[in-house]
């Protein structure tokens, strides 16, 4: 576990990454909750081989989403683009994407 992100409101579930930086070679990094208390692990992203990487989730605040980096995204450079998607992992959409390597994501309020 690398990096963990505050869970819903509520507090029953947290979210994280498995292997963060240490990644083995054809395996990718995912995200995954749990309930505080060690039970109830389950995968939300489903990636495979080591191609494409899902890092840095942080919940929304109401709960009901994620927002992560994943590398590479889908602007095809190579670099780590910004997603969200449901809290069960469902409706994948990419929120930002550029040049530049975007990661840590987090929500906030608007300006």
């Amino acid at each position: 576990m690398a990096q963990c992100g505050r869970g819903p409101p509520d507090g029953s579930l947290i979210v994280f990454e498995s292997y963060g930086g240490a990644t083995p070679p054809g395996v990718s990094t995912n995200v995954f909750t749990v309930r505080p208390d060690g039970t109830g692990l389950t995968q939300i992203t489903q990636n495979e081989g080591g191609e494409v990487n899902s890092t840095n989730p942080a919940w929304a605040p109401d709960g009901a989403k994620i927002v992560f980096a994943q590398t590479p995204g889908r602007g095809g450079l190579g670099y780590s683009d910004i997603f969200t998607m449901n809290a069960d992992g469902s409706a994948i959409h990419q929120a930002a994407t550029s040049t530049l390597w975007d990661f840590r994501p987090d929500w906030g309020s608007e300006p």
